[in-house]
């Protein structure tokens, strides 16, 4: 069914998919109009990313930029976007890690483990050609003779 759900939140879900433009294009045609998807994502620039021992050194990790630009070539619009997670992945760390999160957001805000964004499904998207809106609905056969003064195959009368 299309269109169904209001929300729809992916937690890790694109860092080891195959097929990311499907796997949105398929969140997209499930959503609602002007329904929302929240993506929570390793974040490129982290201390986590970057270690063999977390979980977020596997797969594809995003930066905020990366994340926004995909979200936008598949048709939903970037909204709000945070970062969350900035305790190190040391075990020695795990017990400061209220100080840690407090501190990194002040003082390494690049550096948070995770990149959290919310998007909007847009019926009408921005083109980089145009910087105006294009209707992504199927458009109506042509009703008016053509270049060359021709109607269209199933306009013509027999």
């Amino acid at each position: 069914m299309d269109a169904v759900f209001d929300r729809v939140l992916m937690v890790h879900g694109l860092e080891e998919c195959d097929a990311v433009p499907a796997m949105l294009r398929e969140i997209w045609r499930v959503l609602a109009p002007e329904g929302r998807l929240v993506v929570i994502a390793s974040n490129r620039w982290s201390l986590w990313a970057q270690s063999d021992i977390s979980p977020f050194g596997h797969g594809r990790p995003y930066s905020r930029t990366q994340l926004a630009s995909l979200l936008g070539d598949s048709m939903f619009e970037p909204v709000v976007s945070a970062r969350a997670l900035y305790v190190p992945p040391w075990r020695w760390a795990a017990g400061a890690a209220d100080a840690f999160e407090r501190v990194g957001e002040l003082v390494w805000p690049a550096q948070g483990g995770l990149v959290l964004m919310e998007a909007v499904k847009r019926l009408y998207a921005t083109t980089a050609r145009s910087q105006g809106r294009v209707l992504l609905a199927k458009a109506p056969a042509r009703t008016r003779p053509g270049p060359n003064g021709a109607l269209p195959d199933n306009k013509r009368d027999t």
